[in-house]
């Protein structure tokens, strides 16, 4: 077989290989899956009109946070980060439905466990500006007491 005839196969093999291929690669590419849309939608922080102390304990420690929502419901998130809190809470409504209420919630947090030390509790923490809409301050975690050996 000569070298222009060896060329021209492996061209048309590599030709084939190709186009077998091709139907697979944008078939993928032509029907991407939708991503579906949230039935629910983060609205702005539900305003927080008072956060307390409600208890402390060996390496927890316990808030109440109470304020209003205009929307559907209120969504918790909550996370420890060295000696500060987070709790922020939002105002969430349902797709397709309008923010013209007017509730109020209540809602008690435990965290635990906790590093023993004095911590900071902020409730609706703005991203952009790192302001709270309510601060507490010292809020000092016991250690735990210590078994006393039996004699």
């Amino acid at each position: 077989m000569k070298t222009h005839q060896k060329l021209f196969l492996a061209f048309a093999v590599l030709a084939f290989t190709l186009a077998a291929m091709l139907p697979s690669v944008s078939a993928n590419a032509a029907s991407p899956t939708p991503t579906p849309k949230p039935k629910e939608i983060a609205v702005k922080f539900a305003p927080a009109t008072k956060a307390v102390l409600v208890a402390t304990a060996p390496y927890s420690a316990t808030f109440r946070v109470t304020g209003s929502y205009t929307c559907d419901k209120v969504r918790v998130t909550q996370k420890v980060v060295g000696k500060t809190i987070y709790i922020d809470i939002w105002d969430t409504k349902n797709r397709g439905n309008d923010c013209a209420g007017n509730s109020s919630y209540s809602r008690t947090f435990e965290f635990k466990p906790l590093v023993p030390g004095t911590y900071t509790v902020l409730v609706n923490t703005n991203p952009e500006t790192g302001k709270a809409d309510r601060k507490i301050k010292n809020v000092i975690v016991p250690v735990g007491a210590t078994a006393t050996p039996a004699p």
